[in-house]
């Protein structure tokens, strides 16, 4: 078995460091910077600062250049403003998959100045200064997988916002482009989410980038990538060009965009004119519902709606079939599609000034996201995703009894080719417990990827009696839980519900299982921890399990 300890970092000379950070930005794999940094972050006290907030308070006001901040790898929690006083604020990590900017505020989380946080109050990067750029970081709002809350990792508002080799985690409306009349700019970026998770009234152009939709926590049949709320006074809105949406590993599928604020609540004369064009992309195969794209609601009014596809392919190469799309949307000829070029959509701005990386030649980093683990009941489920699909990385699952000890291979899985996105890989402790597990990417040629390591418990089954006529294979695992719970029930028909319950009697959540699942997930982070009793119905009869929330 192979055994592998996984230690800190130790501390080099400062000589040597200075050495090794030039280094890094001569031969990064994203091209060299075109300046030496302003200010460095460090966690580990090497750099100027130890915060990213700190870095950008002690920036100057009023600049006209870039002033680069230099982030080394690790995972920094702090909520993090650009303020508008602040202009041409660059922000560029030691890699993408190894530098993460995070923070867990959602829609209506009590916010320590008082109230509730709002949509775009809750997003864990707030840019407001205009010519931000940023290049190989993880933006992500780890407020947990409730598919109902509004958690942004970014909300930006500002004008001339680039993005470079960075990735945004979240679940429903991760990326938030604000402010009708400013533009932005990712190229080779990866997002993902559930819902809506590319949302706002800016023009912002995404070239080249994966757009994962997630499935969704809930086992949702239907999502939805955009809703842009395009202003009628506006020309474009979201331009993606040569994007990769693949397909997930549930049972979601999405539609391309939806209609915000274009719908039954909103006067006839304030609609949204919604603007969305997906242009040569790749889509996984079952990702994208026939359909294509949806209203919001039977008062949209679809003559003040352009959404459009051109050459939309699978895979393989093949044009997937459009025929099925809605009416109102349109397949676009090679004609229609100069007006989507830069200069049409950014006018004066061209985005590529931000720095040379910017618009340089791409070689994807290995980087995963996703990573889940759950009980079942022969044992553990592991899944993930890559970023960016790179053909021959191997993944090696690596278990430990505890979190900071030693670490053995249980699983090793092979990427087949540079199409493969979705991993999935199984392990069975041979003793009941709590069990912590990290991913290991390596590839010759690129940096080694190492994942955030979760505790996924391993307990026995839950039995419960079916109201008088004998056991049943009802299970609850695990239990405790903190996040997540699993049921594991006798296949759900069209009546089967879920039910929790106060001990007391309450009703305090309900889901509908799909039909013909097996399983249901119930997402926790909206109990607050205790005891409750769990119901699932159906015509056969009432199971009842009790279940802690740690």
């Amino acid at each position: 078995m192979h055994l592998s300890t996984r230690r800190g970092p130790t501390r080099p000379s400062r000589l040597l460091r200075h050495a090794l950070f030039f280094i890094s930005l001569i031969f990064s794999s994203q091209a060299a910077l075109a300046q030496t940094p302003d200010a460095t972050v460090a966690q580990d006290g090497s750099g100027n600062f130890r915060l990213v907030q700190a870095a950008i308070d002690a920036a100057p006001a009023g600049r006209t250049t870039p002033y680069v901040i230099y982030i080394k790898n690790g995972k920094y929690k702090e909520k993090i403003n650009t303020p508008a006083t602040k202009p041409f604020l660059q922000l560029v990590g030691e890699s993408v998959g190894g530098v993460t900017l995070t923070y867990d505020d959602y829609a209506g989380k009590t916010s320590p100045s008082g109230g509730t946080y709002s949509a775009g109050s809750s997003a864990s990067v707030i840019v407001a200064a205009t010519d931000f750029s940023a290049f190989n970081i993880t933006f992500e709002n780890s407020a947990g997988v409730n598919p109902d809350l509004f958690a942004l990792a970014l909300n930006i508002s500002s004008d001339r916002g680039a993005f470079r080799n960075c990735r945004f985690l979240g679940g429903q409306n991760t990326v938030y482009t604000s402010s009708s009349g400013t533009r932005q700019y990712f190229r080779n970026c990866f997002i993902d989410g559930n819902t809506d998770f590319i949302f706002g009234s800016a023009t912002a152009v995404f070239d080249r980038c994966v757009i994962y939709p997630r499935t969704r926590p809930d086992n949702g049949a239907t999502g939805y990538i955009t809703a842009a709320n395009t202003p009628a006074t506006q020309a474009y809105g979201y331009v993606f060009r040569n994007c990769v949406v693949p397909a997930n590993q549930g049972v979601t599928t999405y539609n391309l965009g939806r209609t915000w604020q274009n719908d039954a609540t909103t006067a006839a004369g304030a609609k949204a004119n919604n603007k969305v064009v997906f242009l040569k992309s790749r889509l996984g195969a079952g990702i994208i519902r026939p359909e294509g794209w949806s209203v919001w609601d039977a008062g949209t009014d679809v003559t003040l709606t352009t959404y459009g596809e051109y050459q939309s392919r699978d895979f393989r190469g093949n044009l997937v079939a459009v025929n099925q799309r809605v009416s109102w949307a349109r397949q676009l000829a090679a004609a229609d599609t100069a007006q989507y070029q830069t200069a049409s959509v950014l006018g004066n701005w061209d985005p590529c000034s931000a720095g040379p990386a910017m618009c340089a030649a791409f070689t994807p980093s290995i980087a995963t996201a996703n990573f889940l683990g759950a009980a079942t009941p022969t044992g553990l489920a592991f899944s993930w995703n890559a970023s960016w699909a790179i053909s021959q990385v191997q993944f090696e699952l690596m278990r430990s009894a505890t979190r900071k000890g030693t670490y053995a291979r249980v699983s090793q899985l092979t990427a087949p080719n540079d199409t493969t996105y979705n991993f999935r890989t199984t392990d069975a402790p041979a003793i009941s417990g709590t069990y912590f597990y990290y991913l290991r990417a390596t590839k010759a040629g690129l940096a080694a990827y190492t994942s955030d390591t979760l505790a996924v418990s391993a307990v026995g089954t839950v039995t419960a009696t079916l109201n008088g006529k004998g056991t049943t294979a009802l299970q609850v695992y695990p239990n405790p839980a903190t996040e997540a719970l699993t049921i594991a029930h006798t296949p759900a028909g069209a009546d089967a519900t879920l039910l929790v319950l106060s001990l007391d009697g309450r009703r305090v959540a309900s889901l509908r299982p799909t039909v013909g699942s097996l399983e249901t997930r119930l997402y926790l982070s909206q109990l607050i921890s205790g005891t409750y009793l769990l119901r699932y119905t159906d015509s056969k009869g009432t199971q009842v399990a009790k279940f802690t929330k740690q």
